[in-house]
């Protein structure tokens, strides 16, 4: 399958990206957050506001890590405690054979 070129308007420059699927959506991603940046600091010279996007972009990924830490956590924790009464049913339960 040939991949598409999916342009990225980014702060007043277009780069042009070879892909597709995946892509697409971390290049609206990637417009969407400059913009809501520029929007909010509109006299910002531009290499300003990239450095604000990304960090921002930082930011969101690791508040989303830690997020994804604790989830799995708790699902780990869980999970020990479903074996855990699990081998206790069946350590009480009456040996067949």
């Amino acid at each position: 399958m040939a991949q598409e070129r999916i342009p990225l308007q980014f702060f007043g420059q277009t780069y042009y990206l070879a892909g597709g699927g995946e892509l697409r959506e971390v290049v609206e991603l990637v417009e969407g957050m400059a913009s809501r940046i520029q929007e909010r600091h509109p006299d910002l010279p531009v290499n300003r506001l990239v450095v604000l996007t990304v960090l921002e972009m930082a930011d969101e990924l690791l508040r989303l890590r830690r997020g994804f830490q604790w989830y799995k956590r708790g699902v780990e924790d869980e999970a020990r405690r479903l074996v855990e009464g699990i081998d206790e049913i069946l350590a009480s339960s009456p040996q067949k054979g």
